[in-house]
């Protein structure tokens, strides 16, 4: 062995060394390819018996494979701290997610003051973007680490392109730019990360796969397979067709990138790299969401790990052991297979910098150089392999250790069982005994784990370290109470009784509310507060604190109607003392924006001048699937509204969390409904606030999680603690300053035209020629089946149950909808507007319909001359959706955008559910 010098006045000698390499030859480019997830076996040059992967396979041929390869974590991001900083991911003091790798010196910074240029493209986590948030692709990175050319990319989402082929084309385009090099460049895919399409062009180069369940394994039937079955009712084969057609799309992307190194001619002297992150994550049903129904893409998880137990998230091999190709022409042997040497993601740092003749001192970094056994001596390197989660695990060559305080400790013989069954923890007491004492060892050595922010259910501490005294403030505990101005005081005692005191009295012990939260008592450097203030709430302010009355209105789907709102409702009284508020409640379950527009003035609007407005719709407008258009149109349409008949009129618009935006930021996107209300925002200077990014990144530093504590899209008490909180600190910002007059609000160009900033809900005898729609009032929607929402069948709706039925409706303004109730008869109608061609829509909602009679609405046609008198032609199909049972239509209402009309018949009793299960008060 070459050993690496670690004398650090010796340094000297090891620049030498690493440079000999170099100095007879011109240095080598570097392309390191990353894919996500991508299981030991997913590659047909490892194993897979249907995967199609010509290209990674061209690479293994054309150099050498290695089947001991580790990668240093078990999810994305400790994986690439190994990667780039040769250092293990629980020797940092600090979340790397927080704070970056700090001063720890990453490849990158080492090849680039060589000579090198150095890219980065496609996925990032490896650190925090400017000003602490989440690195998207409109937020670059806080530290460039030594890369001078970064583009984060998302995922594409065009199915007849591959999902990673944005980053390779701009690798691609990188290493044009540079041929004439030395260049290093980090192409990081997200195949095969979570989501895996099922429609994508690709699917059909495996249509005549029939899937041999009995060439993968047990643990590939118990963790995926049976899975795909029992819990999605799916067909292995198809779901293996989708996954195998995405890895076929990151194939075919490198191959684009292989064949563009050939034609620049710099194949001869370029190392190209593959490996991936991980093992491959599970495909069973994601607990955290609150509800699944019909999300089949993690059906689609079918990476193996070729027999291995474990994956993504676990210890045991099928998490750790990771695929690894190197290719360098007439230096890395070719067609070979390393089985023997036990390699780490550690290691790729040292080793590039032997290759490429870059200085590096070896006492910064924990790999070691294993250069000569990548360009083929076999040898392996002497050294033991750790991870650590909640407890650690070693590797010793052919031994596998794991602590497990929890169900007792396991070694494994990995010669004789690879696939770790067989716990010989009893029979090899002294091998037992000599790895643990190793990882004590090892274990003791590391600095304490980076802490959150502060831990669930635990005291907060003041700055010397003592625990705040408990004070719950009345109605909200563990909060401060806050006077008029916003500042915060203390006040001893416990929460007063009140009439909700029978309720509390009568809850789950784990619902009950801590005395303190992870985010209370805070001030540390992580960042808090997730809003943009854009014009300000100073109306509302002046208004409360001069005139002594306000008014309050909070909009927006069935979160609308829980805890939080009161909290909210408890500390504006508490800031404004002397004032007298009166507060609306206009939250009804299972809406958006677009319901929203048509009923703010019923809701709203009707009841007397708001002076603060909360919106909050972000939730519903992703699970009903709206469009980014239609995102627009109903969000600008509910603020426009609510600014033209009260310019002075401040609004508050919130974000609050669900799985699926959850998902985009781990993705690093901004979720597009957020994207879509932050551009309504800016354009009108509303106010926004963040929470599904607040929720992402506290649950990232640790501080708590979405399944135990938060609970999902219907928060816990936990949950409606931090909606409270983070509004309040909204506040506290919005209103630091003294009170100003109030100062009308601009009212802008319109951002889309035929955005609904006039509607209005209609009762349904308004149509006219009536062929077999009728007006009734107590339609007996039992009959049909499912769940019957109350205060929704109640209301009299113009109902047709056949094919052929039909009516006319006259109008005037630029659009025209219908709020109808979807059960399990619901069918499929077509709509002409002023004689226009007849255009289908399908009522039946495939998540909830054959369940439950959801209330819907349907944009049947806008962006209309709003000065005209509109005719519009419905009639029912013979056609049916694939689940549904009938043929019916039942319109509640009609939702007009620019009609003069005054409605009549459409109020409403008033909001009857608080803590709300989704039922709307339509009442």
């Amino acid at each position: 062995m070459n050993k690496a010098i670690v004398v650090l006045s010796l340094f000297s000698l090891a620049v030498l060394a690493t440079a000999s390499l170099t100095d007879a030859q011109e240095k080598p480019n570097v392309v390191f390819i990353l894919a996500d997830d991508l299981g030991f076996g997913d590659l047909g040059c490892y194993g897979h018996p249907y995967a199609k992967t010509p290209n990674i396979d061209g690479l293994a041929k054309h150099g050498t494979r290695f089947t001991r390869f580790y990668a240093t974590g078990v999810t994305c991001q400790p994986s690439r701290v190994g990667f780039m900083t040769s250092r293990h991911p629980r020797t940092f003091d600090r979340r790397v997610g927080d704070f970056g790798f700090s001063e720890r010196t990453t490849i990158t910074e080492l090849l680039n003051e060589n000579g090198y240029a150095t890219g980065h493209f496609g996925k990032w986590h490896i650190g925090p973007g400017v000003g602490g948030k989440k690195v998207t692709d409109k937020i670059p990175p806080a530290t460039d680490y030594g890369i001078d050319e970064i583009k984060v990319l998302t995922s594409l989402k065009d199915r007849t392109k591959g999902r990673d082929d944005n980053t390779f084309e701009a690798a691609i385009d990188f290493i044009e730019r540079h041929k004439d090099g030395p260049f290093y460049v980090n192409v990081w895919a997200h195949i095969s990360h979570f989501s895996i399409p099922s429609d994508t062009v690709f699917v059909e180069k495996f249509k005549d796969l029939k899937v041999d369940e009995s060439l993968f394994g047990p643990h590939m039937k118990t963790n995926k397979f049976d899975i795909c079955r029992d819990e999605w009712n799916l067909s292995v084969d198809e779901c293996m067709k989708n996954y195998l057609a995405d890895v076929w799309s990151l194939d075919a992307a490198i191959g684009r990138l292989l064949k563009k190194l050939d034609q620049l001619g710099l194949s001869e002297n370029t190392i190209v790299v593959f490996a991936s992150d991980q093992g491959p994550a599970r495909n069973t049903l994601n607990t955290l969401k609150a509800n699944q129904v019909g999300d089949t893409t993690r059906a689609n998880m079918m990476g193996w790990p070729n027999g291995l137990r474990g994956g993504k998230h676990e210890m045991y091999e099928g998490g750790v052991r990771i695929p690894f190709v190197v290719r360098w022409p007439g230096k890395v042997p070719i067609n070979t297979v390393n089985e023997t040497s036990i390699l780490s993601g550690l290691d790729f740092l040292p080793t590039l910098c032997k290759l490429t003749g870059t200085p590096y001192n070896q006492d910064q970094f924990e790999g070691q150089d294993v250069a000569d056994i990548w360009l083929g001596k076999g040898r392996n390197p002497e050294r033991l392999l750790y991870w650590k989660k909640q407890f650690a695990t070693a590797l010793d060559k052919t031994w596998k250790y794991h602590v497990n305080k929890k169900t007792g400790d396991e070694l494994f013989d990995l010669v004789n069982d690879p696939n770790e069954t067989l716990n010989v923890i009893a029979k090899y007491p002294e091998k037992a005994s000599s790895m643990r004492k190793s990882i004590m060892a090892w274990d003791e050595s590391l600095p304490p784990p980076p802490r959150p922010v502060a831990p669930p259910n635990r005291k907060a501490q003041n700055e010397a370290g003592q625990p705040n005294a408990k004070a719950p403030m009345k109605g909200t505990p563990g909060k401060p109470k806050r006077n008029a101005s916003g500042n915060s005081k203390r006040k001893q005692g416990k929460n007063a009784p009140g009439k909700n005191a029978k309720a509390a009295s009568n809850k789950k012990p784990q619902e009950s509310e801590p005395d303190s939260y992870p985010w209370q008592n805070y001030n540390g450097p992580l960042q808090q507060n997730w809003f943009e203030l854009h014009d300000g709430l100073k109306n509302s302010q002046y208004i409360f604190e001069t005139t002594k009355k306000g008014t309050v209105a909070f909009v927006g789907g069935s979160i609308t109607g829980m805890p939080w709102r009161k909290k909210v409702m408890a500390n504006l009284k508490q800031r404004f003392p002397e004032t007298d508020f009166k507060f609306i409640l206009a939250g009804v379950g299972s809406t958006g924006t677009m319901y929203g527009s048509f009923r703010l003035n019923r809701d709203v609007i009707q009841k007397g001048k708001v002076d603060l407005l909360f919106e909050e719709a972000a939730v519903n407008d992703v699970s009903i699937g709206r469009t980014t258009d239609q995102m627009v149109r109903g969000m600008e349409g509910i603020v426009r509204h609510a600014r033209r008949t009260n310019p002075a009129m401040d609004i508050v618009m919130m974000h609050f969390a669900c799985t699926d935006k959850l998902e985009d930021y781990e993705n690093e996107k901004t979720p597009e409904v957020i994207q879509s209300f932050d551009k309504v925002a800016a354009h009108y200077g509303v106010p926004t606030l963040d929470i599904t990014e607040e929720i992402y990144e506290r649950i990232k530093r640790g501080e708590f999680t979405w399944k135990d504590d938060f609970k999902g899209v219907h928060p816990s008490p936990f949950g409606q603690q931090l909606y409270a909180d983070s509004i309040e600190r909204l506040l506290d910002k919005a209103w630091s300053d003294a009170p100003r007059t109030v100062v009308a609000h601009a009212i802008p160009e319109k951002l889309d035209s035929a955005s609904w900033d006039k509607g209005k809900l209609f009762a349904p005898r308004i149509a006219k020629k009536l062929n077999g729609f009728a007006v009734e009032k107590n339609y007996n929607a039992a009959g049909e089946g499912g769940k019957v929402r109350v205060g929704w069948n109640e209301r009299p709706q113009l109902i047709g149950l056949k094919p052929g039925d039909s009516f006319e409706l006259k109008f005037q303004g630029s659009a025209v909808a219908i709020q109808v109730i979807a059960g399990p008869e619901a069918g499929i109608i077509e709509h002409s507007v002023d004689g226009s061609d007849w255009v289908e829509q399908d009522l039946f909602v495939e998540k909830n319909s054959f369940k439950l009679h959801l209330n819907r609405i349907y944009i049947l046609r806008d962006g209309l001359d709003p000065n005209k008198e509109h005719s519009l032609s419905v009639r029912i199909t013979g056609k049916q959706h694939k689940l549904s049972k009938g043929n019916n239509c039942r319109i509640v209402y009609f939702g007009l955008s620019g009609d003069p009309r005054t409605p009549k018949g459409v109020s409403v009793d008033g909001v009857y559910f608080d803590g709300s299960k989704g039922y709307g008060p339509e009442k």
